[in-house]
């Protein structure tokens, strides 16, 4: 706990005081830059893995297009696609799907974590 001076009294003040106690004036918390340069490389990383998944999750279903589409046509047009392949075919899908919206998630936890610092750290 360090002491600083109030702005409007000129009195020192505990720096985790959210108000003076002699004059009343509010004071602004800031973050420390320790913490920012933290915050900032954790948000940082949550969005280059958020971009990754994503990326990797689009490239799988681009790769896997002519596949899923011979498969779906297949399936709905009841000829040649059995039912547990069929079955396995959506389970891909489906972990596709989990790494885009995994990726899609930090990437907008990383943009909002962006936006918190620039806010705090003023």
């Amino acid at each position: 706990m360090a002491l600083i001076k109030c702005p409007e009294c000129g009195q020192e003040v505990s720096d985790t005081a959210k108000s003076c106690p002699h004059c009343g004036y509010r004071i602004k918390i800031s973050m420390n830059p320790e913490k920012i340069a933290k915050y900032k490389k954790i948000t940082s990383i949550l969005l280059c893995i958020g971009i990754l998944l994503v990326a990797i999750g689009l490239g799988w279903s681009i790769s896997t297009a002519d596949k899923s589409l011979q498969l779906r046509a297949g399936y709905y047009f009841g000829t040649s696609v059995t039912k547990s392949e069929w079955e396995a075919h959506q389970r891909i899908v489906d972990i596709q799907n989990f790494i885009c919206n995994s990726g899609i998630v930090l990437f907008v936890v990383g943009v909002i974590g962006k936006i918190v610092l620039k806010i705090k750290g003023r």
